[in-house]
């Protein structure tokens, strides 16, 4: 579910500046409430959520998601949304911190950390995928704000199964000495910071995060006014760029247990940005102007399902980049260190959506679309030294 709701941040720009008067430059700062949310959250709770234990934090989470998926259901508006996006964010930090703090408790080696990492991600991105056609079925026979019931709905549903769903939680368990001597999470993640490897692990996170979010929340006012392609469409093919990230992250949850995963990486951007230049040319081959919007499938450019060919080769970046960082120490600090991921890319995600959504309403889609080459650049830069400098990282940390 709060792949759903996060994403659901798409298509509400896309109505806010369609249907409601709201300005590219104003709808750009609704992904700064989710993800700011998401950053003062996961830092104030980078030690309670452990205290708390997993299922309640969960449950803290899934009650703030019914509650704006109400709220935005009821009174849609740009006000409402500002709300909306602000608790989906801090739901989101209750809830990734606990699971992404979970792994290490269920692997016991790197490659298969990699390998549960990438099934994870996959299948929330899966939700990307589909929230993009649940919008797109409830434009064409009814509204879109009602698919925020439908959400909701979908929430208490989840709801019901975690507080009947059994769950262990005596892994977790502390000792009254150990907790005399616990340090509060932030101190933990400020002491990890010390290390190069982190600061190039976060550097690299922000990277890719800030070029998924940027593509993923303007790509379907980009198909709408670059490529022609009516609302509903735009929503709907918008979304395989989606599936080809769950498509990525699911391969390359197999292929991971057999190769090298720097290797696959580096492979992986080299494709991203030749695919992303080819789409860039194709798109400005496309007229400026048509009389009529495209609204068929048939009709739609090439270039629209270019694009989602870039999200399967993005797909298993960002979950084995998080999957080798967290490997690489004890348990004991991967709750800080899954602190330090959500806050990271919480920053990629809202300055790259921000810094898209700028550039899209003074130039154009077309001057917007090519930011994401840069940091896809200093990514496949960084990868290999990066994966030398996490060697020596495993004898310090460990």
């Amino acid at each position: 579910m709060p792949a759903l709701l996060l994403n659901s941040v798409a298509t509400v720009i896309l109505k806010m500046v369609d249907s409601y008067g709201v300005t590219m430059n104003s709808a750009s700062w609704l992904e700064a409430f989710k993800d700011g949310s998401i950053v003062v959250c996961t830092f104030l709770l980078a030690s309670f959520i452990p205290k708390l234990g997993y299922r309640k934090s969960l449950v803290v989470g899934v009650l703030l998601e019914i509650g704006g998926c109400v709220i935005m259901a009821t009174h849609p508006s740009i006000t409402t949304a500002r709300i909306f996006f602000a608790m989906v964010g801090t739901s989101f930090a209750f809830i990734k911190v606990s699971v992404y703090s979970s792994v290490g408790l269920i692997t016991t080696n790197e490659n298969e950390h990699a390998s549960f990492m990438l099934l994870l991600e996959g299948f929330f991105i899966t939700g990307f995928f589909l929230i993009f056609w649940l919008f797109g079925f409830m434009m064409k026979y009814s509204s879109w704000v009602n698919t925020y019931w439908l959400l909701a709905i979908a929430c208490c549903v989840g709801l019901l199964l975690l507080l009947i769903t059994p769950m262990d939680e005596s892994a977790l368990t502390i000792s009254s000495k150990q907790k005399v001597h616990e340090k509060p999470g932030f101190i933990e993640m400020f002491r990890l910071l010390k290390y190069l490897a982190v600061l190039v692990f976060l550097f690299m996170a922000f990277s890719y995060v800030f070029i998924e979010q940027g593509l993923t929340t303007w790509l379907p006012t980009y198909d709408k006014y670059v490529l022609h392609i009516v609302d509903r469409y735009s929503v709907e093919i918008a979304s395989l760029f989606a599936g080809g990230l769950v498509i990525g992250r699911i391969t390359g949850a197999f292929v991971m247990k057999y190769l090298n995963w720097h290797k696959v990486l580096m492979w992986c951007m080299a494709g991203a940005i030749v695919v992303l230049v080819i789409s860039i040319y194709m798109s400005s081959l496309l007229p400026k102007h048509v009389a009529t919007p495209l609204h068929s499938w048939s009709s739609f450019p090439l270039v629209a399902y270019l694009i989602p060919v870039m999200g399967i080769l993005l797909g298993p970046i960002y979950p084995t980049l998080c999957s080798s960082i967290l490997s690489s120490q004890p348990v004991r600090l991967q709750s800080s260190m899954s602190a330090l991921i959500v806050i990271t890319s919480a920053l990629g995600g809202t300055i790259g959506s921000k810094i898209v959504g700028t550039l899209f309403g003074l130039f154009g889609g077309l001057t917007a679309i090519k930011v994401p080459i840069f940091p896809l650049v200093l990514l496949l830069v960084l990868i290999l030294p990066y994966y030398y400098m996490l060697q020596k990282f495993k004898k310090t940390a460990r």
